[in-house]
C-alpha cells in the first residue's frame, strides 16, 4: 500500500489548479511495476481562495481562469457533467 499527497503552493478553488497535481500523482502511480488495485483522490480544506488582490487588481490570468471555470460550470449544468472534460495535450 502506498500513499502520496501534494500541497498546492497557493489556495485555489479552480479546476485548472486542482487537476494537474492529481494527474502528476497518477503518472507516478502508473510508473510503478506493480498491479494497481485502487486509486482514490480526495481534497481537504477546500474553499474559496482568500487572497488579497494585487495593487492593480486581480491578475488577468486569474480572471481568465475564473471565466473558464464559470463557462464550464454553465455548460455542465445545461448538458450534464460529462459534457466537458479535461484532457492533457502532448
Amino acid at each position: 500500500r502506498a500513499t502520496r499527497q501534494r500541497l498546492l503552493a497557493a489556495p485555489s478553488d479552480l479546476d485548472p489548479d486542482l487537476i494537474p497535481p492529481v494527474l502528476d500523482l497518477l503518472a507516478l502511480a502508473l510508473q510503478r511495476r506493480v498491479r494497481v488495485r485502487t486509486i482514490a483522490v480526495s481534497f481537504a480544506r477546500l474553499g474559496a481562495a482568500d487572497v488579497q488582490p494585487g495593487l492593480f487588481g486581480e491578475a488577468p490570468d486569474s480572471k481568465k481562469k475564473h471565466a473558464l471555470v464559470a463557462a464550464v460550470d454553465r455548460v455542465r449544468a445545461k448538458f450534464g457533467a460529462s459534457a466537458v472534460t479535461y484532457r492533457r495535450l502532448g
